[in-house]
Parts: structure tokens; sequence; C-alpha cells
């Protein structure tokens, strides 16, 4: 087969089977072949161009994780297509948005959400689907579009992020270069991750091309399948590897990869004094999704690695981190406002800085605290200072004369001496004055986090608006 020419995550599925028809691809909740699942793949695909799909069309999927959902995504792809992600913990007014403004032709859905979709993954109309003759399908592009993965929304409606095939086979190639020579061959690796977000997806389809044996489970679920099936290699966010003891991965455990937000240094010392690799990458949906990895071994442990071969790397003049490369996408879906600045480099929102080629974030451009005295301070390094059995520590006071701090904590403790070990460490201006303890955690159900687990500060500034007026000004609530 060659390799060298930008393929569909569909085509290279199909040529995968065909060269190893019987080689295990899913563990749980089924066992499946590379074959099976290509015959899966087809029929539905088939379903969806007798039901009008062609290519360059728009079909929609709001549903929770489950193997239907990434046999219906390939099979999309594998009509010309491109799937548009709806995040399942999204209200039925926000599918709507999203349905309206890809101009989605169809939509895939599961009971749970929409029992009257088109087609729904755990409905009569799927099994209809699987049973369908198979058709002739299309050739599909390297240029052409993959997916619309639609941003979490974290300041305001979602944008979706157009990405070709070409876009997610170079950061392919890239992972193949840099992460598979840590892996054994057919490795087992537990899958959580949600599936509409670019990590879970690009994990899923690396499977496909490296052999990944795949059991798919959820969040909850995680300790009880690594003990079931001792996997090899993990892909997961902070939330995870802040909470999965290493313990619970056996010697096999070749590795952990980390991404979609900062993971403690702590965590990463945890990790290590236990033998287990666990790296931290950088990235976003807009780059497909990887920009930079750790290496094993690098001796520095603040940062979020190098860059990946295909991509560029520089540092703007105000800090913020910009990036080319073939796996950048080209833009928005019809938005005039696109992230380039003049020379075409992507513009990332995040702040950092490169040391010896490595690449340390500081925080986010939109989220710095800027005070009413002209002070900007970059609430993510401070925060990430304070331990995680405490709780969630979140800075607050743009626009005002201080800096306080809310503490989201379900542990009853008081957190006055952390955050005045805190700060001895950090400037004046940035010193935490007052705080206030909220008796939860942030969560996708009370809405501070997004589906893809990150902050929603802007929903913190308006609901706890008084408070933070009380705190920044010098007064407790």
């Amino acid at each position: 087969m060659d390799t060298t020419t930008p393929m569909s995550a569909s085509s290279l599925l199909f040529a995968r089977a065909d060269e190893a028809p019987e080689r295990l691809r899913f563990l749980a909740p089924e066992v499946v072949t590379m074959g099976t699942l290509a015959h899966r793949v087809r029929a539905v695909a088939s379903w969806l161009i007798g039901r009008g799909v062609k290519p360059g069309d728009h079909v929609a999927i709001w549903a929770d994780n489950r193997l239907e959902w990434a046999i219906t995504a390939w099979a999309i792809q594998a009509t010309g297509a491109a799937f548009v992600t709806i995040h399942a913990p999204s209200s039925r007014g926000q599918a709507d948005f999203i349905i309206a403004d890809a101009s989605a032709v169809l939509t895939v859905s599961d009971t749970a959400h929409d029992a009257d979709a088109e087609l729904v993954l755990d409905g009569p109309s799927f099994q209809e689907a699987l049973a369908t003759e198979h058709a002739e399908l299309p050739s599909v592009g390297a240029d052409d579009r993959a997916c619309l993965i639609y941003t979490s929304g974290t300041t305001g409606d979602p944008k979706g992020v157009v990405l070709t095939h070409r876009n997610l086979w170079v950061n392919g190639e890239d992972w193949l270069e840099v992460v598979a020579p840590l892996l054994p061959e057919e490795a087992v690796e537990v899958h959580w991750l949600p599936m509409s977000h670019i990590f879970g997806w690009g994990a899923l389809c690396i499977g496909n091309v490296y052999g990944l044996q795949t059991a798919l489970c959820g969040f909850y679920e995680i300790a009880d399948t690594v003990a079931e099936v001792d996997p090899h290699f993990i892909c997961g966010v902070p939330l995870l590897w802040n909470n999965l003891p290493p313990q619970l991965l056996s010697d096999r455990f070749a590795l952990g990869l980390s991404g979609a937000a900062p993971l403690p240094t702590a965590t990463k010392e945890r990790y290590a004094v236990a033998g287990r690799t666990l790296l931290e990458g950088y990235g976003l949906t807009e780059t497909s999704p990887t920009l930079t990895l750790e290496r094993p071994g690098q001796t520095r442990r603040d940062n979020v690695g190098i860059p990946y071969p295909s991509v560029e790397i520089r540092i703007a003049a105000d800090g913020e981190v910009l990036a080319k490369g073939d796996s950048v996408f080209s833009g928005y879906w019809r938005r005039e406002e696109q992230p380039f600045d003049d020379d075409g480099w992507f513009q990332t929102g995040d702040l950092g800085r490169l040391n010896d080629g490595a690449l340390e974030l500081i925080g986010r451009k939109k989220e710095l605290i800027v005070l009413t005295g002209g002070k900007k301070v970059a609430p993510t390094p401070i925060e990430a200072m304070f331990p995680l059995e405490f709780g969630r520590l979140v800075l607050v006071g743009d626009n005002r004369k201080n800096v306080g701090a809310i503490v989201f904590s379900a542990a009853g403790t008081d957190p006055g001496a952390e955050i005045d070990r805190i700060n001895e460490m950090v400037a004046r201006y940035e010193r935490i004055r007052a705080f206030e303890v909220v008796p939860e955690l942030p969560s996708v159900e009370n809405g501070l986090l997004t589906p893809s687990l990150k902050l929603k500060r802007h929903v913190v500034a308006d609901r706890y608006r008084s408070v933070i007026d009380a705190l920044c000004s010098g007064r407790t609530s």
C-alpha cells in the first residue's frame, strides 16, 4: 500500500483491513476485527449514500461515545462528506445552532439525545444501515473537508474548525514518527476520550493505522477497564492523570499521553517516581491537534515538549504562541474573523516561551487578568501552584483593583496556608488579597467546564460577580 500520499481515515481503514482482516481492532464493548469494522463502515456509508448524502455535504453527530459513533463518522467520510461534531452534553438549543451553522443535511444521534434523528445509533435504523448492500464509494481528495469539529464555546458561540484529510494525515504521520517507537506492536489501549473532541477522534484513527487494540469505556469505568485489559497505552486529560494512581498500571504499561489542558508538574513527577512514562503534549482543535510533545528523558518537566516534525513554532512580540504547518487548519467555517497574522501564522491565543527548543506555556492571552492599575496577571501558572487535594483555585480580578481567588473545593479544609505560600512566590501585584471557598468542584454538569474539560472563566465571572466584586475590592463576602 502506498502510504506516501495523504489519504482519508476511512480509506486507510479499508486498506488496513484488506491487508489484515483478522487483526483485532476493538476489545470492548465487543471484539471486532479490522475486516468486520471495514464491512460495517462500508454498509453504513452505503446507507448514507442511499439517503442522498454526497461529497461535500455535512452530517451532524450528537450522541454519547459508543462504537457506532466511530463507525458512522468513518462512514460519513467514506461518502466524501464531512462529519460535524456536537458534544454529547450540549443542549437542544446548542445542537440546533451547530446543525444550522454547518448546514448539515442529516443528523445522527442516539435515543438519549434525539430519538427522531434520521439515523439513531441504538435504534432500528442503525441495524438497517448495517444490513445495507455495499454501494460503490466515491474517491476522496486529501484537501476535501474531513470534519467540522466545533469548539467548546469558552468565550461565546462555538465555531466550526474545518479540518481536511491532509491536516489529519500529517498530524498522524508526526505521531507515527514520534510516539509509535515508544509502543509495542498491537498495543492494547483504553479509550475513553470524547469522540467529538479532536483528541479522542485522532486517537481512534491512529488506532487503525498503527494496529492498536482498543477497549472503549466511560470515564468512571477506566479503573475497572485498566484492571481487565492491562493496557500498554492511554490518552487522557489532566483530570484523569490527577486521579488515576500510577500503581494501577502494570509494568507492561508503556506510555500515557496528556493533553487538552495544563498537566501539573507534581502529577508528572508522581508518575516518574512510580516508573510510568507520562508525557504532556500541546495543541488545539485547529492544529489537528498536536503541535508539541515531551520526549522521554527530558530533564525539565515545566514544558509541553518540542514541536512535531511538521510543525513550526514561534513566539510573537506580545508572547503569543504562533504555529505553522500542514496540520494547521485554514480557517473557521463561515466566519469573517480568522486567527492568522499577516504572515499566515496561526495565533493560538496561548502565551509561552521557548527554552532550548521546548515550549513552556504561561497562560492564555484572552485570560489575562488586567488590573485597573494596568498590571497584567497570567492566572494559569499561579493556579497550578495550588495542591489538587485542596480543590481548584481560580484567580479573578479582571478590570478590578486587586487579585482575588475562588477556591472550588469539596474537601472542607481551609486553603489559607496554601494561598499564603503561593503569595510568597509571586509578584506583589499578583498576590491573592482575598478568597472565597465554594463547596463544589467545576464540572460539565454545573456549567463551569466545557465538554473538553476547560474552565469557562466567563461563566465563573458572571455567576460569581458579586463575590468577585467583594474579593477584589479587599472585602470578603
